[in-house]
């Protein structure tokens, strides 16, 4: 059951990457957004804004994204310790069979 959970976690975070990059592959092709010397004063402050709040959701986003990579990599320590411990029980037992 936790690999599911893992496994559903990482296709979600991989599923998210792409989508991010092919945004990001978007707005590389796109053209300029118009000339800066020609536009006014309240024009560029709410450019400013807008490009505020993106970059205020990208944040947010790559946080979230840093906290899912924090728990997919704790959750893969924790299991490869139990995995390591169950290994070691089964030599154990292993042992106590040969005596």
């Amino acid at each position: 059951m936790p690999n599911n959970a893992a496994s559903l976690n990482l296709q979600t975070i991989q599923g998210a990457w792409a989508a991010l990059q092919a945004a990001k592959e978007k707005k590389k092709d796109a053209a300029p957004t118009g000339d800066v010397e020609a536009a006014s004063i309240e024009e560029l402050h709410q450019k400013i804004q807008t490009l505020e709040k993106e970059n205020n959701k990208e944040e947010e986003y790559r946080n979230y994204m840093q906290l899912e990579r924090d728990k997919i990599n704790a959750f893969w320590e924790i299991t490869k310790k139990e995995l390591e411990d169950k290994r070691a029980e089964m030599r154990n037992q292993d042992r106590q069979m040969e005596e």
